[in-house]
């Protein structure tokens, strides 16, 4: 009978360690299952900006920017997103607030590689809006130091360099070297698709000359610097 009691004893205690680790698996499945969904809510908000929806965008993000808290990685790409979209809306001051404490290489420290150079674009574009010309240009030439002189980063940086104007605003022409820089690393796709999804965007709502002027100015860069002559 006390073996018996025994026996029933070291049952429940092994019934207990297993309940104990399934819930532990169903608390890993429930925690895994949150980023899950809040990335794919972060992949529908960014669907409904390349679409022009920024108003529609930005209230989803501040749903996402309290759910994401905890998500050091998903939080980091929805202020990148809500600053798109301020800055779509011409709400230049909030649209760099939204991503300046991203600006201290430390806190992109636990960021990948690709995540970090988004958000140090998408600062400097932010400082272009808000008028800090120079500041825009000295982000984007300390990130291109950094990459490997080709890959998709370094097309984006690019991109904004020409997006930017930054020769013209700063009162600077691009020398020969920037030229051949521009033409033999330039990520033609990249800059393409950008300015596909900037003219849709500008013209997906009524026109804001604060939106435009920048644009008709980046073309009227893109093409000196395209037609300026190259040193041999």
């Amino acid at each position: 009978m006390g073996v018996d009691r025994l026996s029933e004893g070291k049952k429940t205690r092994d019934d207990a360690v297993i309940n104990l680790d399934h819930a532990r698996v169903r608390l890993r499945s429930r925690a895994a299952e949150v980023p899950t969904s809040l990335a794919r809510n972060l992949r529908d908000i960014c669907e409904l900006l390349d679409k022009g929806l920024t108003n529609q965008a930005r209230s989803r993000l501040a749903t996402l920017l309290t759910q994401a808290r905890n998500q050091p990685v998903l939080l980091a790409q929805a202020r990148c997103a809500l600053s798109t979209a301020l800055n779509m809306l011409g709400q230049f001051r909030d649209s760099l607030a939204a991503v300046a404490m991203y600006e201290a290489p430390e806190a992109r420290a636990k960021l990948d590689p690709a995540l970090s150079t988004k958000l140090r674009v998408q600062i400097a574009l932010a400082y272009n809006y808000n008028g800090d010309h120079p500041k825009a240009i000295a982000l984007l030439k300390a990130t291109l130091r950094e990459l490997p002189e080709e890959g998709p980063e370094v097309g984006s940086v690019y991109t904004a360099l020409v997006l930017s104007a930054p020769w013209k605003a700063i009162g600077k022409r691009a020398t020969g070297e920037d030229s051949l820089r521009l033409t033999s690393a330039w990520d033609w796709r990249t800059f393409m698709k950008g300015s596909t999804k900037i003219v849709l965007k500008i013209w997906s709502r009524p026109p804001s000359w604060s939106a435009i002027i920048p644009l008709l100015s980046c073309s009227a860069e893109f093409t000196s610097i395209w037609l300026a002559p190259a040193h041999s």
